[in-house]
């Protein structure tokens, strides 16, 4: 890897996460994205975090048996110490909870699993856990790994990594995630700060996967209360999920959705989303389609079966990602093999995949600002005007959020008389839920206030001949429940292009 020789590489733990850079570069999401988020209870102040800390400090010696030699780093759960084992004398990373979060058995139990879910995986690409207790402080004690994180390396970097050192780092991610999956246990904190780079004994890199503080488990052994709940938002939001971020229940592929924004942070320097806030790189990840990477005139052009695996794995839906980590590594593979790919390539139209005119089915062959319906956000922001009848809530605050990202801004009037008419040809949104009774007399209210409105009715429960019926009555589109934010947002485009050209 062309990497800048400025700053020298120092060891860094196997257990060391949340590590917030001294100097970001330009293009690296700023702190906030980078770092974990957990949207549930209030934390505690700096100096409280740091109070609880000076219980366990340089110097100790925890079970007899593992003396704490330096500080490595740490992060919301604990400190991560260099320690030696007194018996053994090899060197050990030991991570020691936070006092201060201890009388929590919702962070206990965080604490626990992680050492669990590490700990029942044999995989060169996850790092070993040696012990664990809970007395007399919660520690876990890891094998010391010598390197740095993928996180610090891409920190240092100016031009994207050569793309054999790209396949490289890939393909023992999916193998350490094949292992971890197979295993029931889903990462669902997968980040460059994550993954451990080192050099073997023959000065091949390799790297190991850490911290499995937000694991999910799917075992047998005495595991208790789930440690992840439907309500509980947790992760490093520029590596979420969509699913994550709406904290739904989550599986294998949440951790393809990871490795695909690690692989596009790889290409360009920055992942797929980065925003002023968490919340908006989190609403940009469940609704925003990923932007056609940018790359410098000089670096590698990427192999075409690479930009589709990425964007496969940046489906919005677990569904359009890979089926398994093994899958991915095999696409990976095929992608990176010129002969291979000029054989996988369609060279004719007639060689498209067959049957669907949808953005999902040709998501794999077309850039996002090539796929139908103008996916990326319009230039200057549209005003849209929602009337829903009758308490309808088709159209609810993540549908409204994510046309917003989409530059469609959408304002709730209470009535028809209400109405902003002063742009020509205003677009009108009504939703009538499940009485489209309603949409005959409003889209008549709506045509007396603003004659020249476009209007774009959504609703539930529509047969062809009503949907036939409000088409006859003027509705410029049509749009049935559950309402698809980015369907709509193709429809409203449209009637914005339809606009424009008038």
């Amino acid at each position: 890897m062309a990497d800048e020789p400025s700053k020298p590489i120092t060891p860094f733990a196997a257990a060391v996460t949340e590590l917030r850079p001294l100097n970001p570069g330009p293009l690296r999401p700023d702190s906030e994205e980078r770092d974990r988020v957990t949207l549930e209870s209030s934390s505690s102040s700096e100096a409280l975090a740091a109070d609880a800390d000076r219980h366990v400090e340089v110097g100790d010696v925890l079970a007899g048996k593992y003396r704490l030699t330096g500080t490595l780093g740490g992060g919301g759960m604990g400190t991560v110490f260099r320690g030696e084992h007194l018996s053994l004398r090899v060197p050990i990373a030991v991570k020691v909870m936070k006092r201060i979060l201890t009388s929590d058995p919702e962070f206990v139990g965080r604490f626990e699993r992680e050492a669990h879910a590490a700990s029942v995986l044999s995989h060169p690409g996850v790092v070993r856990v040696l012990d664990f207790s809970l007395v007399p402080v919660p520690y876990i004690v890891m094998e010391y790994i010598a390197g740095e994180s993928l996180g610090a390396r891409l920190e240092r970097l100016s031009q994207p990594p050569p793309l054999t050192e790209v396949k490289e780092i890939l393909l023992q991610m999916f193998a350490a995630l094949e292992a971890a999956h197979a295993a029931g246990i889903v990462h669902r904190d997968l980040k460059p700060d994550n993954i451990v780079l080192s050099l073997d004994g023959a000065k091949q890199q390799s790297i190991k996967i850490v911290d499995f503080g937000l694991a999910r488990l799917e075992d047998t052994r005495d595991l208790g209360p789930r440690l992840t709940r439907a309500d509980y938002v947790a992760g490093t939001p520029a590596y979420m999920s969509p699913e994550q971020c709406r904290s739904l229940s989550v599986g294998p592929a949440a951790d393809l959705y990871a490795v695909g924004c690690i692989l596009t942070e790889l290409l360009q320097l920055r992942p797929p989303f980065v925003a002023g806030s968490s919340m908006e790189v989190m609403s940009a990840q469940m609704f925003l389609p990923p932007s056609p990477l940018e790359r410098p005139p000089e670096a590698e052009p990427v192999p075409e079966l690479l930009e589709r695996l990425r964007l496969d794995l940046l489906g919005k839906l677990p569904q359009q990602r890979p089926e398994s980590a093994r899958q991915a590594r095999e696409r990976l593979l095929e992608a990176m093999d010129p002969e291979l790919s000029e054989t996988r390539l369609p060279h004719r139209k007639a060689d498209m995949p067959l049957g669907s005119r949808d953005e999902r089915a040709v998501s794999g062959y077309l850039s996002p600002s090539q796929r139908p319906g103008a996916s990326t956000p319009l230039a200057q922001p549209v005003a849209i005007q929602l009337l829903p009848l009758g308490g309808a809530t088709g159209i609810d605050g993540a549908c409204v959020t994510a046309l917003g990202i989409q530059g469609l801004q959408v304002t709730r009037r209470a009535s028809a008389g209400t109405l902003d008419g002063g742009e020509a040809s205003p677009i009108v949104l009504l939703d009538v839920g499940a009485d489209v009774s309603l949409a005959a007399t409003a889209m008549a209210e709506v045509r007396a206030a603003l004659p020249s409105a476009l209007l774009v009715v959504c609703a539930s429960g529509l047969d062809t001949t009503t949907m036939n019926r409000l088409i006859e009555a003027s509705a410029a589109d049509i749009v049935t429940y559950p309402i698809d934010p980015s369907t709509l947002a193709r429809k409203l485009k449209r009637l914005v292009r339809r606009r424009v050209a008038q």
